[in-house]
């Protein structure tokens, strides 16, 4: 007697961006077109999150001054200009076709914590985490270099700005 085969239900997911996580990502995207780069990078990212007032806030309450920001959007500079000299981009394709592999493996870590945070958009701060856990990374160093490799602090200067109001959900007097 055969055995009937179970189906397995699986679980779809429909994950999205917040509204400052679509923003970011999109200037990104502009960036790359802008500087005519084959790959949109995580350098790509934190300098668009270097242009965004909210990260910079979260920056500045983690100890970051000013002068330090002018400093990482510098060597964020030095570095897509490298990339600039590499890999230009041709005349029939545009950036948002080419994610490279550390760009995809962030996004993918990204998605991975609005799953499991039972979310359906990725925001900053899931952005910002991932960046931080990627290896070999000129924008982990920089944005990691820049709170003396206080990863949490940062992390929770990230949260305090882009999403206040979850912070306190589950508190209560």
């Amino acid at each position: 007697m055969a055995k009937k085969k179970r189906k397995i239900k699986k679980q779809e997911y429909n994950i999205g961006y917040d509204e400052h996580a679509w923003r970011i990502f999109n200037d990104a995207i502009k960036l790359a077109f802008t500087l005519r780069n084959e790959f949109i990078t995580p350098e790509h990212l934190l300098m668009a999150m270097m242009n965004d007032r909210a990260f910079v806030t979260a920056l500045n309450d983690a100890g970051v001054d000013m002068e330090t920001i002018a400093d990482m959007k510098q060597m964020l500079t030095t570095v897509l200009d490298e990339l600039l000299k590499c890999d230009t981009l041709g005349d029939t394709r545009t950036p948002e076709d080419n994610l490279s592999q550390q760009l995809m493996e962030l996004t993918v870590d990204a998605i991975q914590q609005a799953i499991e945070s039972d979310r359906d958009a990725i925001s900053v701060p899931m952005l910002v985490m991932a960046m931080l856990k990627l290896e070999e990374s000129w924008a982990r160093n920089i944005l990691s270099g820049a709170v003396n490799d206080d990863e949490l602090l940062l992390m929770a200067c990230v949260i305090d700005v882009y999403e206040p109001d979850d912070i306190n959900d589950d508190v209560t007097l």
